[in-house]
Parts: C-alpha cells; sequence; structure tokens
C-alpha cells in the first residue's frame, strides 16, 4: 500500500461515523459512487472516476469489511488506499464484480443506499437488477454529512488549499493588463498554484477548474470563451480553485483595467463588497446558512430592490454539502465557504473569499479585494 494522506485509522473513523447514520437510516449497505466521497472513505486518489465511464465504487455494509470496486487500469493507483478492493476488465464491466462485492458483504438483501446525484438512470437500473431482492433507496448526502465535520488534519489541509489558491489570485490579477488574452490569465494563475504546492491535475465531482471571465460590463460568469484580449475599461474577474490532497479553496475577485473606474462600476462594486462584509459578519458556528444568505440579501434588497437571485457560493475542503442559500443547515467549526458576492447584470463584479468557520466565528483563508483595485 502506498502511503495514504492520513492514518487508516482516521480512514476507519470516517466509515464508523457513516455508519451511524446509516443506521439511522435503517440502511444494511451503503454504495459510495462520487469521486469525492470514494477518496473520502478508501483514499484512492484517481481522476477517473465519474459516471460516464464504468462504475469504481465503495460498498460498506453496516457490518463487516468494506470493499472498494474499480477497473483494472487503476491497478497501480488503486495501491493508495486502505480496504479491500476488486478490480474488473473494460471488456467485462462492471456488473459481475460488484455482484461479487456485494456477495462479500453480505448484502444481498436488505436496504441499500446509493448517492443518486452521481450515478446515471441506465447504471442505476443495472445495479437494482443484480440485488432483485434487495431494495435500492436513495442516499445522497450521507457521506456529505461526515465530510461537513472535519478532523485537525483536514482543516489543515484546507487552510494549506487557502493558502495556495491566494499565491494563484495574486498572480492571475498581477497578469492582468492590456492586450493578453483571458487564458494567460487562468494559465500564469494555476502555474503559481503549483509552485506553491498544489498537488492534483484536475479534480471531478464537485471541484472545479479554475475560470475567468471580462469585458467593458465585466462579461458573464462561468463564460468559457477565454481567446478575448483585455482592454482597457474592461473589467476582469479570475476565480481560482486550488487544491491540496484533494482539499479545495477558492478565491475570486475583480479588477479594472484603467485609471479612473467610472462611478457606475465603483457603486456596484461597493454594494459587492458590503455584501460580503454583510454575510461575513453573519458566519459563526450555529448560524443557519439561511440566516448568512439573508445578511447578503439585506444590503441587495436595499440597493437594487429587489432578493439577491443566487446563493452566495458552494462548500470548499473535500465534498459538497450545501451551497450557502435558503437551506436551515447549520454552520459548524471547520466547515469552509467560498463566500461570494458576485453581481451579473448589468455589470459583472464580485467581492469573494473562502471563509472557515471557527469556534466564534469565522478566518479567512483566502484575502478579499475589498477595494476595487486598478490595473
Amino acid at each position: 500500500m502506498n502511503e495514504l494522506d492520513f492514518p487508516v485509522a482516521e480512514y476507519q473513523n470516517r466509515i464508523q461515523r457513516i455508519r451511524q447514520t446509516m443506521s439511522e437510516k435503517k440502511l444494511d449497505a451503503l454504495i459510495v459512487l462520487g469521486a469525492e466521497a470514494i477518496h473520502y472513505v478508501s483514499g484512492f486518489d484517481c481522476a477517473w472516476t465519474q459516471s460516464i465511464g464504468e462504475l469504481s465504487g465503495v460498498v460498506i455494509p453496516l457490518n463487516g469489511e468494506p470493499r472498494l470496486v474499480a477497473r483494472l487500469l487503476e491497478s497501480k493507483t488503486i495501491k493508495k488506499q486502505w480496504m479491500n478492493s476488486r478490480m474488473y476488465a473494460d471488456w467485462e464491466g462492471h456488473s459481475k464484480v460488484f455482484k461479487e462485492a456485494l456477495e462479500e458483504c453480505g448484502v444481498m438483501r436488505g436496504r441499500i443506499g446509493v448517492e443518486e446525484n452521481v450515478i446515471t438512470v441506465q447504471k442505476l437500473e443495472r445495479l437494482k437488477a443484480l440485488v432483485p431482492e434487495a431494495r435500492i433507496v436513495n442516499a445522497t448526502g450521507l457521506v456529505e454529512s461526515a465530510m461537513a465535520e472535519p478532523s485537525k488534519l483536514e482543516i489543515e489541509f484546507t487552510r494549506k488549499a487557502g493558502q495556495i489558491t491566494q499565491a494563484g489570485l495574486e498572480k492571475a490579477i498581477k497578469t492582468v493588463r492590456q492586450g493578453i488574452p483571458l487564458y494567460e490569465v487562468i494559465t500564469q494563475g494555476t502555474e503559481a498554484m503549483y509552485e506553491a504546492g498544489m498537488t492534483e491535475q484536475q479534480m471531478l465531482g464537485w471541484y472545479m477548474l479554475s475560470v475567468v471571465w471580462g469585458g467593458p460590463d465585466g462579461g458573464a460568469p462561468h463564460e468559457t470563451d477565454v481567446t478575448r484580449k483585455i482592454q482597457k475599461g474592461d473589467i476582469i474577474t479570475p476565480q481560482l480553485r486550488g487544491t491540496y490532497k484533494h482539499y479545495v479553496s477558492g478565491a475570486t475577485g475583480s479588477v479594472y483595467v484603467g485609471e479612473n473606474p467610472p462611478s457606475v462600476i465603483k457603486e456596484a462594486f461597493k454594494v459587492s463588497r458590503e455584501m460580503y462584509l454583510s454575510a461575513r459578519e453573519a458566519m459563526k458556528p450555529g448560524v443557519t446558512f439561511r440566516e448568512v444568505w439573508q445578511a447578503a440579501n439585506k444590503v441587495h434588497r436595499k440597493a437594487f430592490g429587489v432578493n439577491y437571485d443566487r446563493m452566495l457560493g458552494a462548500q470548499q475542503g473535500v465534498g459538497f454539502v450545501s451551497g450557502l442559500g435558503m437551506s436551515e443547515n447549520i454552520l459548524r467549526p471547520g466547515m469552509t465557504y467560498l463566500l461570494q458576492a458576485l453581481l451579473s447584470d448589468p455589470l459583472c463584479i464580485c467581492v469573494g473569499a473562502s471563509l472557515m468557520v471557527t469556534q466564534d466565528g469565522c478566518e479567512e483563508i483566502t484575502k478579499p479585494l475589498l477595494e476595487l483595485v486598478t490595473v
């Protein structure tokens, strides 16, 4: 077995906490299929764990040893994990080996939970056919509920990801200037993150690649054309995603290309900043996601007379429980979110940073641009 990111005892503790929830939900087994969830419970580190290919996953029985199922192609990669494993050739598909793993775990009957948010309908039907005497139920979010209580080492990894991402954002901003294509901003920012210690080539599942958008109106969030050359008067927004041992952090912020931003841009930036600061003030352990969102929305309504139309940002760290939106989920120490006060129409402009909940408040593990930077 290759060296794992965590002691085996920590993985076993994760399995035990997951089993407690399984017991509460009266599940006899859980089939873990999400890329981050597989890595979280087993340590298996693979860039080709996704629903469009043959299934890889972990079968966790309520009692007994769990099993990792993966492709033979990953036989070298699979050495970095701690539990028993079974592998299959591409030509034979996953069905036979998954069935054998379920049989070995003694869970051909009863209630079996499946992460339905990461499995195609076709594969779900094939899985049901493997265990005709069992009842397949939706267990989306079960592993993520365990992820929401990070250990000290997980928190350390997330902070390290924050430092890496911050290095990327700073380099990206320094790269912004007239005549430079947008892709160069991300290229330079990504290179800086690798130089700062980023450990992964690409993330799947909820992990996202870094992006950049821009134009005289700020462009459109998440737009994919990066061939545009930066011009005077543009608002440019890089959004960097840095990782450390599969723990992710985000950083984002808008800059103005020119010396004297028009008043309309200054005003939009001010609203975004005040939304961010209001939400940051609200982020404390025991507070609901809804309360954080409402803190930002109060500023938005005062400025525009309507409610904010998006969540404030996605969870960082190792997995995704819920975005900072209108849910009643509770913030707990160690949970980290990319808090983005993003305005998108008519101007696209953003103040954002990754915030980690602490025992009595929150800390910024990446730094927001609280003053409108001009380049």
